[in-house]
Formats: C-alpha cells, sequence, structure tokens
C-alpha cells in the first residue's frame, strides 16, 4: 500500500519544507522585481514629467504645492542601513520565526490553518506589482483621490478575510507592462475609527500607505497615523481638500506634519503631500439684482501634482527589494499575530474543557464517598494537583511540584475555613439545577466540591497564562480574592451542568 507524504514524513516535517520552499521562491521573486520596477518607474515619470522634476512644467520655480525633500526622512540612510545581505537575513530570520510558532501551535494542539495561508497569499502576490493602499475615514476623499491619481484604471473589487466589506483594487498597466496596484479601503468609521480588522491587516500585506485625512488631525487620526508607520513600510500623508485653508493655515499645517515626520526614527520614508482630490463643492450664489440666493455645485479640479511627487520620490529612494522585505517582514508579523490568536482561542476553549472536567469530577469523587457533615469540607487534594498540572501544560509550563503541593493545601485550608459561605453558593447552584435532584442531602457537598475546582482551575489557568511558571502566589491570591464570588464560581459550574447534564445525571 502506498503511504501518503504525511504519512512518510509527518505534518511538522510538511509544514518546515513548505516554510523554505515559499522563502526560495521570494528571494527569486526580489531579483525579477527589481527589473519590472524600473520600467514601471520610467513610465511613471514619462506620464507625469512635472512630479519629477518641476522643471518641466515650464516653471523656474518650484509649485508652491511641492513637497521638499525634507518632507522624505530615511531616505539618505536606506541604502546603507538595508544592504542586500541584510535584507534576505532580515527576511530570513521573520520566515523562521513564523515556522517556529507554527511548529510550537501544533505541538500544542492550536490552529495554524491562518498563518499558513498568510504565507502563501503572501507568495501569490509577488506578482511584480508595487502595492499602495489608500486609508482614511469615510468622505475624506479616498475614492476620488484614487480616480484622479489615474482616471483610465480598471476596478475589481474584492473582499478579504471572509468579510462583506469590500475593498477596490485599481490596476493601472503601464504600456511597457508594469502596474501599480491601488487599494481603496473601507473608511476607518465601519471599524469605530480605529485602525482594526481588513484596514489593519490589508495595510501590513501592501507595499505603500497613503493615509487620506481633510483638514488638521484629531487624536485618533494621529494615533493611526503612528501605527501605520510602525509597521515599517513607506507612509505618505495626503491631506486632501486643502484648498479651504488660508494660505496661513495650510503653511502651518504642513509645517507641523513635516516636522513630525522629520522626528520619526523609522528607516522607512514618510512623505506629506496637500491635494485635492476633485468632485463638487456646494457654493451660495447671490443673485445681484433681487438678491436671492441660490444653492448650486461647483466642480473641482484634481490637484495632486504634490502626491506624484512624493510617491515618486518614496518609490525611487527604496529599491524594490527593500519594498519586498518591508512588505514581507510586515506580513511574516502578520501571521505571528494570527499565530497567537489561534493559540489563545485553543487554550481558552481547553482551559473551559479543563475545569468542567475537573469540577464534575469532584463532585462524582464527593458522591461516591461517605459524607458527615460534621467532618466539614474534605477536599480532594490529588484531583487538586492533577488539576494544576494539567493547567501547567496548557500554558507550556513545568511544574514546580514542592510550590504545587503547598498551594494545594493553602487551597485545601482556605475553602475549610470558608465552609458555611461555600454551602450557601452551593443552595444556589442547587436552585439552578435539576440535574442533581436525585443526589439527596450529599448533594451540597458535591457542589461545594465543585464550586472549589472551578475557582482553582481558572486562578491557575490566569496565573500561569499571566506569570508563567513563577505563578503560584498569583494563583492563591486570585483563588483567595475572588471566593464567594458568583461570576467565577456559581456561573461557570452551572454552565459546566448545563453542558454535561446526560454525564452528571448518570455519575455514580
Amino acid at each position: 500500500m502506498l503511504l501518503s507524504p504525511v504519512d512518510l514524513l509527518g505534518r511538522d516535517t510538511l509544514i518546515i519544507i513548505f516554510t523554505l520552499l515559499i522563502l526560495i521562491v521570494l528571494v527569486g521573486w526580489w531579483n525579477l522585481r527589481s527589473e519590472r520596477s524600473a520600467a514601471q518607474f520610467g513610465y511613471f515619470s514619462k506620464t507625469y514629467p512635472q512630479a519629477v522634476d518641476p522643471q518641466t512644467s515650464g516653471s523656474n520655480k518650484t509649485p508652491t504645492n511641492a513637497v521638499d525633500d525634507s518632507a522624505l526622512t530615511g531616505q539618505r540612510d536606506v541604502a546603507e542601513v538595508r544592504k542586500r545581505d541584510r535584507v534576505t537575513q532580515q527576511v530570513r530570520s521573520a520566515f523562521a520565526t513564523v515556522g517556529e510558532r507554527i511548529r510550537r501551535n501544533l505541538k500544542r494542539g492550536a490552529g495554524t490553518d491562518a498563518a499558513e495561508r498568510e504565507m502563501r497569499q503572501l507568495a501569490k502576490r509577488q506578482d511584480g506589482v508595487i502595492e499602495v493602499a489608500f486609508l482614511g475615514e469615510i468622505s475624506v476623499g479616498k475614492s476620488a483621490l484614487i480616480s484622479a491619481l489615474v482616471p483610465t484604471a480598471s476596478l475589481e473589487v474584492d473582499a478579504r478575510g471572509g468579510t462583506t466589506r469590500e475593498i477596490g483594487r485599481y490596476t493601472w498597466r503601464a504600456p511597457d507592462g508594469g502596474e501599480v496596484r491601488l487599494l481603496d479601503l473601507p473608511g476607518l468609521n465601519e471599524v469605530g475609527g480605529e485602525l482594526e480588522g481588513m484596514a489593519r491587516q490589508e495595510a501590513m500585506r501592501s507595499h505603500c500607505l497613503v493615509y487620506v485625512c481633510d483638514g488638521d488631525l484629531t487624536r485618533s487620526q494621529w494615533g493611526i497615523l503612528n501605527d501605520l508607520v510602525s509597521f515599517g513600510k513607506p507612509v505618505v500623508l495626503a491631506l486632501n481638500k486643502a484648498d479651504y485653508l488660508t494660505p496661513e493655515e495650510r503653511e502651518g499645517l504642513l509645517e507641523n506634519l513635516q516636522q513630525w515626520a522629520g522626528s520619526r526614527t523609522f528607516e522607512t520614508p514618510i512623505g506629506v503631500a496637500p491635494v485635492v482630490a476633485g468632485g463638487v463643492r456646494p457654493v451660495t450664489v447671490v443673485d445681484p439684482t433681487t438678491g436671492f440666493e441660490t444653492e448650486k455645485v461647483r466642480p473641482l479640479t484634481p490637484e495632486i501634482e504634490s502626491l506624484l511627487n512624493v510617491l515618486l520620490r518614496v518609490m525611487r529612494a527604496c529599491d524594490p527589494e527593500l519594498l519586498e522585505a518591508w512588505r514581507s517582514e510586515a506580513v511574516a508579523e502578520l501571521a505571528n499575530q494570527k499565530l497567537d490568536l489561534d493559540l489563545e482561542e485553543y487554550t481558552a476553549q481547553e482551559t473551559e474543557q479543563m475545569i468542567h472536567r475537573y469540577a464534575l469530577e469532584s463532585m462524582a469523587m464527593t458522591r461516591r464517598l461517605p459524607w458527615n457533615e460534621e467532618e466539614g469540607f474534605q477536599f480532594h487534594e490529588d484531583l487538586a494537583m492533577a488539576l494544576i498540572k494539567s493547567a501547567s501544560r496548557l500554558h507550556g509550563h513545568r511544574l514546580d511540584s514542592a510550590s504545587a503541593a503547598l498551594l494545594v493545601q493553602q487551597v485545601g485550608s482556605l475553602s475549610s475555613e470558608r465552609f458555611s459561605k461555600l454551602m450557601e453558593l452551593s443552595a444556589t447552584v442547587l436552585k439552578g439545577t435539576r440535574s442533581l435532584t436525585d443526589w439527596g442531602r450529599g448533594a451540597h457537598f458535591a457542589v461545594g466540591q465543585g464550586l472549589v475546582f472551578v475557582l482553582l482551575g481558572w486562578a491557575a489557568a490566569t496565573g500561569f497564562q499571566e506569570e508563567g511558571a513563577d505563578a503560584y502566589g498569583l494563583i492563591l491570591n486570585r483563588f483567595r480574592d475572588y471566593f464567594g464570588d458568583q461570576e467565577r464560581m456559581v456561573n461557570p459550574l452551572l454552565e459546566a451542568l448545563l453542558t454535561h447534564s446526560s454525564s452528571v445525571e448518570t455519575t455514580e
């Protein structure tokens, strides 16, 4: 019988081979991008000569809306900082980290599909096309600005990440075959005005980012702009509707923005460009004869030379290999974030199942043993030790047996001291479920054990998650502080009884 590759090599080995193949494909594509991007930039220069050299526009003066070289920072150092060998090493390191986290998730039993899909998609997008993502709030003129930049562009609508929100993908194909892909991302207002979800992920997948705003930036917009710069790729701030401002206001705002850009320590270029995206503007027309006012709309002529200037300088300041390396590192970070989310989700699910399992087992053990009200609370220390071991393994930590044993003793003593409170909580649980109607008077003791194990399981899981192997002090404090809390004890036990009612009813 023929064996499949998975049977022969194992899934972990195939994942490692797959990651190495992606790295080889990416390095090969960097060389191809260098050739195609050079032709693409040449066509861009011929099409918009005024954006490349203000002298070609017929004037010996630099246009008032052109951005000075000081609006771009870091470009003088890029050639020295990001050499070919360093760039390659950085990408290899980023992909190695993804591979390590994939193996970690597989070892723990967590998912890896989203991260693997992200890396496969990165390889597919290595098509020699520079991708520029346009972000901003609704009605700031992103779409109008793209239309002004490439009025003959073809539009494709793409819904990514399984969401219904759409991304406009505009492809501008040069006569020599070079392409620039402009991505019109959903307005940030749709996601609470924050850089989250689809917008954040697509920004990390792009080579260059254009953040469109109108007027002075709000505090949240400054936060978004800083987030975009932290992605480690070129960012251009397009100040739309600049004609609304007086010359003094415009000059002051641009000076502030350029000072902010110059203060950044990132190696990637940052640009600032005032623009008018076009469209129409309502105006009030007064009839000189009658004095009546009439509302009309006046078409606006796009003013995008400064944005073209900045975009071209950004792309010329960055070797195509650098653009691809920066994008690859950002996507690798995105893949790592998805692996972390998968691990968190898996751990949360496993934690809940672990707590339910040990709580119900403690109740079953209590029911099987003879009970005596005069003896008070009899804590199942061996089972509690097993729970703590399970929690430590779930969070990837080794168990200090001596500390764990001391913790179990202290938990048992604390539970005995608060026996009356435990019986009150037990009565609350019994009122909320019919699963234990045939357990008799011993049901109170059984439920009490279940409540203690619910709280101990939650305290152990959160403690190991936050403090690692040194979490025993935190676990005991959490157990002590939340003892008697209905949300931490009663509700989870009721959920466990409801979820596993059939097993509880048949337990002997």
